[in-house]
Protein backbone atom coordinates (compact mmCIF):
# COMPACT_ATOMS: atom_id res chain seq x y z
CA UNK A 1 0.00 0.00 0.00
CA UNK A 2 1.46 3.50 -0.99
CA UNK A 3 1.79 6.02 1.66
CA UNK A 4 -0.43 8.14 0.25
CA UNK A 5 -3.36 5.62 1.02
CA UNK A 6 -1.91 4.74 4.55
CA UNK A 7 -1.89 8.84 5.42
CA UNK A 8 -5.88 8.83 3.96
CA UNK A 9 -6.84 5.55 7.09
CA UNK A 10 -4.54 7.47 9.27
CA UNK A 11 -6.66 10.83 8.77
CA UNK A 12 -9.94 8.82 9.13
CA UNK A 13 -8.73 7.16 12.18
CA UNK A 14 -7.82 10.17 13.81
CA UNK A 15 -11.18 12.03 13.05
CA UNK A 16 -13.64 11.27 15.48
CA UNK A 17 -17.21 9.87 14.10
CA UNK A 18 -19.59 8.53 17.49
CA UNK A 19 -22.72 6.87 16.00
CA UNK A 20 -24.45 10.26 15.11
CA UNK A 21 -21.64 12.68 14.84
CA UNK A 22 -19.97 11.25 11.19
CA UNK A 23 -20.57 14.96 9.49
CA UNK A 24 -16.47 15.62 9.69
CA UNK A 25 -15.02 12.23 8.64
CA UNK A 26 -18.21 11.83 5.67
CA UNK A 27 -16.80 15.12 4.37
CA UNK A 28 -12.72 14.16 4.17
CA UNK A 29 -14.55 10.38 2.37
CA UNK A 30 -16.05 12.55 0.03
CA UNK A 31 -12.76 14.82 -0.26
CA UNK A 32 -10.65 11.92 -1.22
CA UNK A 33 -12.81 10.73 -3.98
CA UNK A 34 -13.63 14.42 -5.59
CA UNK A 35 -12.03 12.96 -9.09
CA UNK A 36 -13.99 10.40 -9.55
CA UNK A 37 -17.43 12.05 -7.92
CA UNK A 38 -19.80 13.14 -10.87
CA UNK A 39 -23.17 13.55 -8.54
CA UNK A 40 -23.90 13.67 -4.96
CA UNK A 41 -26.46 13.22 -2.71
CA UNK A 42 -26.67 13.39 1.50
CA UNK A 43 -29.91 13.22 3.65
CA UNK A 44 -30.97 15.17 6.52
CA UNK A 45 -28.86 12.41 8.84
CA UNK A 46 -25.72 12.17 7.04
CA UNK A 47 -26.47 9.50 4.56
CA UNK A 48 -24.10 10.04 1.79
CA UNK A 49 -24.18 8.69 -2.06
CA UNK A 50 -21.56 9.86 -4.35
CA UNK A 51 -22.07 8.95 -8.05
CA UNK A 52 -19.50 8.28 -11.07
CA UNK A 53 -21.11 7.69 -14.72
CA UNK A 54 -25.18 8.64 -13.50
CA UNK A 55 -27.86 7.27 -15.94
CA UNK A 56 -26.01 4.09 -17.40
CA UNK A 57 -28.48 1.28 -17.52
CA UNK A 58 -26.77 -0.91 -15.17
CA UNK A 59 -26.41 -0.13 -11.36
CA UNK A 60 -23.87 -0.84 -8.47
CA UNK A 61 -23.44 -0.12 -5.12
CA UNK A 62 -20.17 0.30 -2.78
CA UNK A 63 -21.69 0.48 0.88
CA UNK A 64 -19.81 1.18 3.69
CA UNK A 65 -20.76 2.74 7.89
CA UNK A 66 -18.71 5.59 8.75
CA UNK A 67 -19.44 5.28 12.78
CA UNK A 68 -17.73 4.27 15.30
CA UNK A 69 -18.57 2.69 18.92
CA UNK A 70 -17.95 4.95 22.31
CA UNK A 71 -20.07 5.64 25.10
CA UNK A 72 -22.69 8.35 25.62
CA UNK A 73 -23.07 10.87 29.15
CA UNK A 74 -26.07 9.70 31.06
CA UNK A 75 -25.68 11.42 34.12
CA UNK A 76 -23.25 14.11 35.32
CA UNK A 77 -22.94 13.55 39.47
CA UNK A 78 -22.51 17.00 41.40
CA UNK A 79 -18.84 16.08 42.10
CA UNK A 80 -18.15 16.71 38.40
CA UNK A 81 -18.47 12.51 37.69
CA UNK A 82 -19.72 11.94 34.24
CA UNK A 83 -21.27 8.13 33.98
CA UNK A 84 -22.54 7.09 30.54
CA UNK A 85 -24.30 4.33 28.84
CA UNK A 86 -22.97 2.26 25.53
CA UNK A 87 -22.97 4.02 22.00
CA UNK A 88 -23.01 0.75 20.36
CA UNK A 89 -21.76 -2.88 21.40
CA UNK A 90 -18.30 -2.14 23.39
CA UNK A 91 -17.36 -3.54 26.58
CA UNK A 92 -17.29 -1.80 29.68
CA UNK A 93 -14.36 -4.50 30.79
CA UNK A 94 -11.65 -2.42 28.68
CA UNK A 95 -12.93 1.18 29.77
CA UNK A 96 -11.36 1.35 32.82
CA UNK A 97 -7.81 3.65 32.96
CA UNK A 98 -8.75 4.47 29.20
CA UNK A 99 -8.79 8.53 28.02
CA UNK A 100 -11.12 9.63 26.32
CA UNK A 101 -12.55 12.77 24.77
CA UNK A 102 -16.03 13.91 25.68
CA UNK A 103 -17.57 15.82 22.49
CA UNK A 104 -19.37 18.92 23.97
CA UNK A 105 -21.13 21.77 22.55
CA UNK A 106 -18.05 23.77 23.24
CA UNK A 107 -15.62 21.34 21.56
CA UNK A 108 -14.06 18.55 22.70
CA UNK A 109 -13.13 17.63 25.63
CA UNK A 110 -10.27 15.26 27.79
CA UNK A 111 -10.70 12.77 30.25
CA UNK A 112 -10.19 9.46 31.51
CA UNK A 113 -12.32 6.54 32.82
CA UNK A 114 -11.73 6.54 37.05
CA UNK A 115 -11.47 3.14 39.25
CA UNK A 116 -10.32 2.89 42.32
CA UNK A 117 -6.87 2.38 42.91
CA UNK A 118 -5.35 -1.19 42.72
CA UNK A 119 -4.72 -0.57 46.89
CA UNK A 120 -8.26 -0.14 47.31
CA UNK A 121 -9.87 -3.40 45.99
CA UNK A 122 -10.00 -5.70 48.62
CA UNK A 123 -9.20 -9.45 47.92
CA UNK A 124 -12.64 -11.02 46.78
CA UNK A 125 -13.89 -8.06 44.78
CA UNK A 126 -14.79 -9.13 41.54
CA UNK A 127 -12.87 -6.69 39.24
CA UNK A 128 -13.12 -8.45 35.95
CA UNK A 129 -16.57 -7.76 34.97
CA UNK A 130 -17.92 -4.03 36.00
CA UNK A 131 -21.44 -3.24 34.83
CA UNK A 132 -21.32 0.28 32.78
CA UNK A 133 -22.99 1.96 35.43
CA UNK A 134 -20.14 0.83 38.01
CA UNK A 135 -17.30 3.63 35.74
CA UNK A 136 -17.30 7.09 35.01
CA UNK A 137 -15.56 9.77 34.02
CA UNK A 138 -13.16 11.66 34.95
CA UNK A 139 -12.44 15.46 33.24
CA UNK A 140 -10.81 16.87 36.17
CA UNK A 141 -14.31 18.90 37.09
CA UNK A 142 -14.29 20.32 40.56
CA UNK A 143 -18.54 19.58 40.40
CA UNK A 144 -21.24 19.62 37.66
CA UNK A 145 -21.06 23.33 37.29
CA UNK A 146 -17.62 23.23 36.01
CA UNK A 147 -17.98 20.07 34.00
CA UNK A 148 -21.50 21.99 32.57
CA UNK A 149 -19.62 25.07 31.74
CA UNK A 150 -17.23 23.29 30.00
CA UNK A 151 -20.02 22.13 27.39
CA UNK A 152 -20.46 18.66 28.82
CA UNK A 153 -24.31 17.60 28.28
CA UNK A 154 -26.14 14.74 28.75
CA UNK A 155 -26.23 12.96 25.55
CA UNK A 156 -22.80 14.09 24.24
CA UNK A 157 -20.71 11.77 22.57
CA UNK A 158 -17.65 9.83 23.86
CA UNK A 159 -14.90 8.38 22.03
CA UNK A 160 -11.74 6.62 22.95
CA UNK A 161 -8.65 9.14 22.80
CA UNK A 162 -6.39 6.81 21.06
CA UNK A 163 -4.30 7.14 17.83
CA UNK A 164 -2.85 5.22 14.74
CA UNK A 165 0.09 3.29 14.61
CA UNK A 166 2.40 1.25 12.40
CA UNK A 167 2.91 -2.40 14.02
CA UNK A 168 5.15 -5.17 12.67
CA UNK A 169 4.80 -6.94 9.46
CA UNK A 170 2.62 -4.35 7.74
CA UNK A 171 -0.28 -4.39 10.50
CA UNK A 172 -1.97 -0.90 11.88
CA UNK A 173 -3.67 -0.61 15.00
CA UNK A 174 -5.73 2.17 15.61
CA UNK A 175 -9.30 3.36 17.16
CA UNK A 176 -12.41 2.31 14.55
CA UNK A 177 -10.52 0.85 12.08
CA UNK A 178 -13.55 -0.75 12.30
CA UNK A 179 -14.95 0.84 9.60
CA UNK A 180 -12.44 3.28 8.42
CA UNK A 181 -10.67 0.35 6.89
CA UNK A 182 -13.34 -0.67 4.96
CA UNK A 183 -14.11 3.26 4.41
CA UNK A 184 -10.25 3.77 3.17
CA UNK A 185 -10.63 0.61 0.24
CA UNK A 186 -14.14 1.55 -1.22
CA UNK A 187 -12.27 5.39 -1.60
CA UNK A 188 -9.93 4.31 -3.06
CA UNK A 189 -11.13 1.63 -6.00
CA UNK A 190 -13.82 4.51 -6.05
CA UNK A 191 -11.05 6.66 -7.08
CA UNK A 192 -9.20 4.35 -9.46
CA UNK A 193 -12.35 2.38 -11.73
CA UNK A 194 -11.98 1.37 -15.20
CA UNK A 195 -15.57 1.34 -16.22
CA UNK A 196 -17.51 3.64 -18.35
CA UNK A 197 -20.85 2.18 -18.81
CA UNK A 198 -21.59 1.64 -15.30
CA UNK A 199 -23.05 3.86 -13.06
CA UNK A 200 -21.15 3.13 -9.73
CA UNK A 201 -22.43 4.65 -6.03
CA UNK A 202 -20.73 4.89 -3.56
CA UNK A 203 -22.35 5.10 -0.13
CA UNK A 204 -21.60 6.19 3.55
CA UNK A 205 -24.07 5.31 6.15
CA UNK A 206 -24.51 6.64 9.80
CA UNK A 207 -25.15 5.39 12.70
CA UNK A 208 -24.97 1.23 11.54
CA UNK A 209 -22.98 0.40 15.52
CA UNK A 210 -26.69 1.25 16.75
CA UNK A 211 -29.17 -1.18 15.07
CA UNK A 212 -28.04 0.27 11.68
CA UNK A 213 -30.38 3.66 12.24
CA UNK A 214 -28.41 5.06 9.21
CA UNK A 215 -29.75 2.47 6.78
CA UNK A 216 -33.50 2.16 7.94
CA UNK A 217 -33.52 6.22 7.94
CA UNK A 218 -32.09 5.53 4.12
CA UNK A 219 -34.55 6.38 1.89
CA UNK A 220 -32.69 7.00 -1.62
CA UNK A 221 -33.53 4.66 -4.47
CA UNK A 222 -30.51 3.90 -5.86
CA UNK A 223 -31.92 1.64 -8.87
CA UNK A 224 -29.33 -0.79 -7.83
CA UNK A 225 -28.75 -4.06 -10.20
CA UNK A 226 -26.04 -4.97 -7.50
CA UNK A 227 -24.89 -3.95 -4.10
CA UNK A 228 -21.32 -4.66 -2.02
CA UNK A 229 -21.30 -3.88 1.65
CA UNK A 230 -18.02 -3.53 2.54
CA UNK A 231 -16.71 -3.75 6.51
CA UNK A 232 -14.57 -5.85 8.67
CA UNK A 233 -14.72 -9.28 10.52
CA UNK A 234 -13.40 -11.12 13.07
CA UNK A 235 -10.06 -11.92 12.73
CA UNK A 236 -9.28 -15.19 14.19
CA UNK A 237 -5.82 -15.55 14.60
CA UNK A 238 -5.24 -15.10 18.10
CA UNK A 239 -5.01 -16.90 21.37
CA UNK A 240 -8.25 -18.52 23.11
CA UNK A 241 -10.37 -18.23 19.84
CA UNK A 242 -11.57 -21.70 18.95
CA UNK A 243 -11.54 -21.91 15.43
CA UNK A 244 -13.91 -25.15 15.35
CA UNK A 245 -16.13 -22.89 16.35
CA UNK A 246 -15.45 -19.64 14.80
CA UNK A 247 -13.91 -20.31 11.90
CA UNK A 248 -10.36 -19.76 10.73
CA UNK A 249 -9.88 -15.61 9.08
CA UNK A 250 -6.55 -14.85 9.36
CA UNK A 251 -4.49 -11.34 8.84
CA UNK A 252 -2.96 -11.19 6.02
CA UNK A 253 -4.56 -13.94 4.15
CA UNK A 254 -7.07 -11.62 2.21
CA UNK A 255 -10.63 -10.34 2.07
CA UNK A 256 -13.43 -12.41 3.40
CA UNK A 257 -16.36 -13.77 1.36
CA UNK A 258 -19.74 -14.58 3.21
CA UNK A 259 -22.40 -17.13 2.39
CA UNK A 260 -25.62 -17.06 3.45
CA UNK A 261 -29.09 -14.76 3.87
CA UNK A 262 -28.38 -11.58 1.98
CA UNK A 263 -25.17 -12.66 0.06
CA UNK A 264 -26.46 -13.41 -3.13
CA UNK A 265 -24.91 -16.66 -4.76
CA UNK A 266 -24.49 -14.59 -7.93
CA UNK A 267 -22.47 -12.11 -6.22
CA UNK A 268 -20.77 -14.59 -4.35
CA UNK A 269 -19.82 -16.00 -7.40
CA UNK A 270 -18.70 -12.72 -9.04
CA UNK A 271 -16.26 -11.83 -5.81
CA UNK A 272 -14.85 -15.32 -6.57
CA UNK A 273 -13.89 -14.76 -9.85
CA UNK A 274 -12.99 -11.80 -9.71
CA UNK A 275 -10.22 -12.47 -7.20
CA UNK A 276 -9.12 -15.65 -9.21
CA UNK A 277 -8.75 -13.18 -12.49
CA UNK A 278 -6.76 -10.73 -10.64
CA UNK A 279 -5.19 -13.13 -8.39
CA UNK A 280 -6.26 -11.82 -4.96
CA UNK A 281 -6.16 -14.04 -2.25
CA UNK A 282 -9.78 -14.21 -0.49
CA UNK A 283 -11.02 -15.94 2.70
CA UNK A 284 -14.61 -16.83 3.46
CA UNK A 285 -16.93 -17.21 6.03
CA UNK A 286 -20.89 -18.07 6.79
CA UNK A 287 -23.16 -15.62 8.04
CA UNK A 288 -24.22 -16.10 11.70
CA UNK A 289 -21.50 -17.79 12.96
CA UNK A 290 -20.18 -16.00 16.41
CA UNK A 291 -21.16 -17.07 19.39
CA UNK A 292 -21.43 -20.88 18.42
CA UNK A 293 -24.40 -22.38 20.44
CA UNK A 294 -24.97 -19.44 22.44
CA UNK A 295 -25.00 -17.07 19.61
CA UNK A 296 -27.84 -14.70 18.16
CA UNK A 297 -28.58 -13.29 15.15
CA UNK A 298 -25.50 -11.63 14.66
CA UNK A 299 -26.18 -8.18 12.41
CA UNK A 300 -22.67 -7.07 11.79
CA UNK A 301 -23.44 -5.43 8.52
CA UNK A 302 -26.18 -3.08 6.90
CA UNK A 303 -25.67 -5.80 4.03
CA UNK A 304 -28.85 -7.62 5.37
CA UNK A 305 -31.45 -4.09 6.29
CA UNK A 306 -30.27 -3.44 2.49
CA UNK A 307 -31.26 -6.55 0.92
CA UNK A 308 -34.37 -6.75 2.76
CA UNK A 309 -35.28 -3.07 2.09
CA UNK A 310 -34.53 -3.08 -1.52
CA UNK A 311 -34.59 -7.19 -2.22
CA UNK A 312 -31.04 -5.47 -4.28
CA UNK A 313 -28.53 -8.86 -4.88
CA UNK A 314 -26.14 -7.98 -2.50
CA UNK A 315 -22.87 -9.65 -1.27
CA UNK A 316 -20.29 -9.04 1.99
CA UNK A 317 -16.41 -8.33 1.53
CA UNK A 318 -14.45 -7.93 4.99
CA UNK A 319 -11.26 -7.28 6.26
CA UNK A 320 -10.08 -9.38 9.15
CA UNK A 321 -10.13 -6.98 11.84
CA UNK A 322 -8.61 -8.57 15.52
CA UNK A 323 -10.26 -6.77 18.42
CA UNK A 324 -13.04 -5.18 17.06
CA UNK A 325 -15.24 -2.82 19.25
CA UNK A 326 -12.08 -1.72 21.12
CA UNK A 327 -9.77 1.10 21.08
CA UNK A 328 -6.76 -1.41 20.25
CA UNK A 329 -8.31 -2.57 16.48
CA UNK A 330 -5.61 -4.31 14.43
CA UNK A 331 -5.98 -4.56 10.53
CA UNK A 332 -3.39 -5.87 7.82
CA UNK A 333 -2.75 -2.79 5.44
CA UNK A 334 -2.02 -6.00 2.91
CA UNK A 335 -5.68 -6.85 3.01
CA UNK A 336 -6.77 -3.30 3.18
CA UNK A 337 -5.04 -3.45 -0.70
CA UNK A 338 -5.98 -6.86 -1.79
CA UNK A 339 -9.98 -5.51 -0.68
CA UNK A 340 -9.36 -2.48 -2.58
CA UNK A 341 -7.77 -4.70 -5.99
CA UNK A 342 -11.56 -6.84 -5.32
CA UNK A 343 -13.54 -4.52 -5.73
CA UNK A 344 -12.12 -2.76 -8.24
CA UNK A 345 -12.53 -6.05 -9.95
CA UNK A 346 -16.29 -7.36 -8.95
CA UNK A 347 -17.20 -4.23 -10.28
CA UNK A 348 -16.05 -3.99 -13.42
CA UNK A 349 -16.94 -7.48 -13.54
CA UNK A 350 -20.03 -7.17 -12.69
CA UNK A 351 -20.49 -4.04 -15.23
CA UNK A 352 -19.53 -7.19 -18.33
Amino acid sequence: MDNETIDFMQEMVSTPSPSGGESEVIDRWISRMEPAIDKRWQDDYGNTVVTSNPGKDYTVGMFVHLDEVGYMVRHIAEDGSIYVQRLGGINPNIARGKRVTVHGRDGPVKGVFGDRSFHYVVKDDDQSSPSISDIWIDVGAEGRSSAEAAGIHVGAPVTHDVGFDRLQDGRVVGRALDNKAGATAVAEAMRSLDVNDTTVHAVATVQEEIQHGGMKFFQHDLQLNAALVVDVTFGTDTPAIDRREHGDIRLGEGPVCRHGRENHPTVVRNLERAAEERGVPIQHEPVDTKGGERRTVYETTDGAYLAAKTGVKTGFVGIPCRYIHSPGEIVDLGDVDATIDLLRAAVELLSE
